[in-house]
């Protein structure tokens, strides 16, 4: 988000696909919305207005964030496979 400039939603919806990593971009056209905080009731939508979809260059601290936070999904991802409902030892 303090690279970007994204709001919580917008940083929320980032997926993999929308990081360019070759050239420090990242494509913004969508926010992760809620009803009530509950997590059932999350759901993408598109951002409010055109002039919020856009492409923005990453700083590159932001890139090393980011492969580290996407290093670390798969690696707890890898973990719940193993252990569905255990315990995070790991983390």
């Amino acid at each position: 988000m303090t690279g970007t400039g994204c709001r919580i939603g917008e940083a929320a919806a980032l997926t993999e696909a929308d990081i360019d990593f070759e050239n420090r971009m990242v494509t913004v056209d969508k926010s992760l919305q809620y009803h009530d905080l509950r997590i059932d009731e999350y759901y993408e939508n598109t951002i409010k207005t055109e002039a919020g979809e856009r492409v923005e260059e990453l700083p590159g601290f932001a890139i090393d964030a980011l492969k580290r936070v996407i290093i670390r999904n798969k690696v707890f991802d890898e973990h719940m496979a193993d252990f569905p409902g255990g315990r995070l030892s790991c983390f």
